[in-house]
């Protein structure tokens, strides 16, 4: 199979073998790695969602306190009715195809 000057030596399987296991440890330590990086994206996902729901309660709380007039006008606000109505009033023609006085 091989010739004498081809033959693998004890020598090139232990570096053969050295390679294979730093290889193998550098895959570990990135496994380790991806696994903590994996473990501290669930864990921040936690903490966000946790803060949101308890932003939400806290609002949901502010609103349910509110008087009828307050939470009126809480709704006004939200769909900037009063926005929009002052742009409809502020519409006008411009006279940009005025020809005269209009009867």
């Amino acid at each position: 199979m091989f010739s004498s000057s081809e033959e693998p030596t004890k020598k090139d399987a232990s570096a053969c073998g050295h390679a294979a296991r730093g290889a193998l440890l550098r895959g570990l330590r990135k496994m380790k790695l991806w696994r903590e990086e994996k473990i501290a994206l669930f864990e921040s996902v936690k903490v966000a969602r946790e803060e949101a729901l308890s932003a939400i309660a806290d609002e949901y709380r502010r609103v349910m306190s509110l008087s009828r007039q307050e939470a009126t006008q809480e709704v006004l606000k939200g769909r900037r009715l009063d926005t929009r109505v002052r742009a409809v009033e502020s519409v006008t023609a411009n006279g940009l195809l005025d020809l005269g006085a209009v009867r």
